[in-house]
């Protein structure tokens, strides 16, 4: 079964009509519908379930063992968003904890991020080893250090 975080949000909810016109009905979003129009976007489609980010790992733990991949599209990417604990537990935790358990549990992890192409003029971000990062929003910082950490995840667990 395939898992797909920000599964209600634009391209989440695109990937998930695309799997769903290719005959595969075994899928799970990942994501808060909100109060907004939002739920508008999985009109139609009949997801296995639609779980909320803070209750993932507990559906992990009874139900782990239906997932065969995941696809991470889930983050905070409002540039008008300051809270940035939330950013963090949203943009870095739960990816760099959604990246161990498909390791552990030998699932295939597509991570999606939009680090790589944040910039301004002068100040430019970029997810290039030995390239000094100057973020300039929360988010963007937050991008680069989930990248970092799911890819250092990744080399530890491959040695």
């Amino acid at each position: 079964m395939l898992l797909i975080t920000g599964g209600v949000g634009f391209i989440g909810s695109c990937l998930a009509r695309e799997v769903q016109s290719r005959g595969i009905d075994d899928f799970v979003l990942v994501d808060w519908l909100g109060s907004h129009d939002k739920w508008q976007n999985i009109a139609g489609l009949s997801p296995f379930a639609i779980i909320e980010p803070e209750s993932l790992f507990s559906f992990l733990e009874t139900s782990g063992d239906m997932i065969t991949k995941v696809v991470h599209l889930g983050a905070i990417s409002s540039t008008v968003e300051t809270d940035a604990d939330l950013i963090y537990q949203t943009n870095v935790a739960l990816p760099h904890a959604l990246m161990q358990w498909c390791t552990e549990n030998t699932v295939p992890f597509i991570y999606a991020s939009s680090a790589a192409t944040y910039g301004r003029g002068d100040v430019v971000a970029c997810d290039i080893p030995g390239i000094d990062v100057k973020p300039v929003h929360p988010e963007v910082a937050n991008d680069a250090a989930a990248l970092d950490g799911a890819m250092d995840g990744a080399m530890d667990s491959a040695d």
